[in-house]
C-alpha cells in the first residue's frame, strides 16, 4: 500500500482528521455584542431571543457545552465574560438564567402592568401586529399562569379600535383567548367582503344611472329636433289644443307641451 493510500484510508490508523466530523453551517451573524449596564430587561429578552434563533440555525446546540459557552461568550463581550469567570459558570444555560435574574430585579411590575393595560390599538397598526406587542408587554408583567391568557383575552376587547367586533366579542359569555382572536379573524375577513361588496354595488347603480340619465338626453335631444324640423308647427285650419294653446291635430306627437305623451284632448 502506497503513502498516499495509507493517508486516505481510515483503516490504515493515518492522519486523524479523516474522523473529525465537520457540518456545515449557515454564514449567519450572531447577535450584537451588548453592554450590560445599558441594557433593559426588554431588551435583554429580545437579544435572548435572537441567540436562541442564532443557535437553532447554526447547529450550536448540537455541539458540547465548552463549545457553546466559548461561541456564547465570543458574541456577548468582556463584561459577560468576567462575570462567567467570576461565577464559575461552564453552560450557556446557566450563564443565560443568572441573566435572567439579574434583570429581573430592574422590572418594575406595577409600572409594566400599567403599559400593559394603557396599551390601544393605534389607528393604523393591525390587529396582529397589536397582538405581538401585547405579548411582549405581557411578559415582563409577571401574570400568573392561571390569568395570564385571560388578562390579554381582556386587553384585546378593550384595546381593539373596531366597535362592531367588540360588540361581537362582548356577545360571547364564555369567551378564551383562543376564541377571541378567531372571532375578530372572522369579524375582519366580513368586513373585507362587505366592503367589496359595497363597491361592486356602487359601480352598479352608477352604470345604471348612466344609462338612465343617456336614455333622457336621447328623448330630449329627439323632442329639440322635432321641433326645429316643424314637426310642432302651427296648423291654422285644426282645432286648438289646450295644452300649448296652438292650432294642431288632436295627436299628442303635435303638441309641444305633451311630446309624444298620451292624453284626453279637448278642443277649448
Amino acid at each position: 500500500m502506497s503513502d498516499h493510500e495509507s493517508e486516505i484510508n481510515p483503516d490504515s490508523g493515518g492522519s486523524t482528521s479523516q474522523n473529525l466530523q465537520t457540518t456545515r453551517t449557515p454564514n449567519i451573524r450572531p447577535p450584537r455584542t451588548f453592554d450590560v449596564f445599558q441594557t433593559t430587561a426588554r431588551t435583554w429578552e429580545l437579544w435572548k431571543q435572537m441567540w436562541e434563533n442564532y443557535s437553532i440555525v447554526t447547529r450550536l446546540d448540537q455541539q458540547n457545552d465548552q463549545y457553546q459557552k466559548v461561541t456564547f461568550l465570543c458574541t456577548t463581550g468582556e463584561e459577560v465574560l468576567e462575570f462567567s469567570a467570576s461565577k464559575n459558570l461552564n453552560k450557556v444555560s446557566t450563564i443565560i438564567q443568572k441573566f435572567d435574574e439579574y434583570f429581573a430585579r430592574d422590572v418594575n411590575e406595577t409600572y409594566e402592568r400599567y403599559k400593559f393595560n394603557q396599551r390601544q390599538q393605534s389607528e393604523r397598526e393591525s390587529f396582529d401586529t397589536y397582538l405581538i406587542v401585547l405579548k411582549i408587554l405581557r411578559k415582563s408583567c409577571n401574570f400568573c399562569i392561571c390569568l395570564s391568557n385571560s388578562l390579554l383575552r381582556d386587553r384585546i376587547v378593550f384595546g381593539i379600535r373596531d366597535d362592531h367586533a367588540r360588540k361581537r366579542l362582548l356577545q360571547e359569555r364564555k369567551l378564551d383567548l383562543k376564541q377571541c382572536i378567531d372571532i375578530w379573524k372572522s369579524v375582519r375577513s366580513a368586513n373585507t367582503h362587505m366592503g367589496i361588496f359595497t363597491t361592486n354595488k356602487e359601480e352598479i347603480m352608477a352604470v345604471s344611472n348612466y344609462g338612465k340619465s343617456a336614455s333622457k338626453a336621447r328623448d330630449d335631444t329627439r323632442t329639440t329636433r322635432q321641433r326645429k324640423n316643424g314637426k310642432f308647427a302651427e296648423q291654422p285650419n285644426q282645432p286648438k289644443c289646450k295644452f300649448c294653446l296652438k292650432n294642431h291635430a288632436l295627436k299628442s306627437e303635435q303638441c309641444r307641451q305633451l311630446g309624444g305623451k298620451d292624453a284626453m284632448f279637448v278642443v277649448c
